[in-house]
């Protein structure tokens, strides 16, 4: 944040833990939730997800990108004795009391069903940030809230 903050005067930083940042009405443009969302129990997830939907300006755009079905951990949290495997592809670290929560495609259409689809894709993809390389299955949404007029 140091680092955003000495090279820009113009951005607003906020640290805050996702769950209790409250989205502004009308105030955003772009929200953008990469590699977040799945680290959350997934009723939380939803709970951010529509408050994104509900938030963002007309004509805004909203990016997710979250853990799918489709990655390794998945299945090697379902063998695992430190996961207890909850409804909903939702995982449970039973070693430190956290979650972590894989999506499918449709799924992420579903909760994003009233914006218009920008790009949406499941991919399988060589991570090279954070940790030693690994693959991942994600998946990816661009959505645009439009401004609907009834008639």
């Amino acid at each position: 944040m140091d680092i955003c903050r000495n090279n820009s005067s113009k951005l607003n930083l906020v640290r805050s833990d996702v769950r209790d940042f409250e989205i502004e009405r009308n105030k955003y443009d772009l929200i953008l939730s990469s590699y977040v969302l799945h680290f959350l129990h997934k009723d939380d997830s939803y709970k951010i997800m529509q408050s994104m939907k509900e938030n963002l300006n007309p004509d805004g755009l909203i990016y997710i990108q979250v853990f799918s079905t489709k990655d390794p951990k998945f299945n090697k949290n379902t063998l695992s004795h430190d996961f207890e495997l909850l409804d909903n592809n939702i995982f449970h670290n039973l070693s430190n009391d956290t979650y972590i929560s894989f999506f499918t495609k449709e799924e992420i259409l579903e909760i994003f069903k009233d914006l218009k689809i920008i790009y949406i894709s499941d991919e399988y993809s060589l991570e090279l940030s954070n940790q030693e390389p690994h693959y991942a299955g994600v998946v990816k949404y661009i959505g645009k809230k439009t401004n609907k007029v009834s008639v």
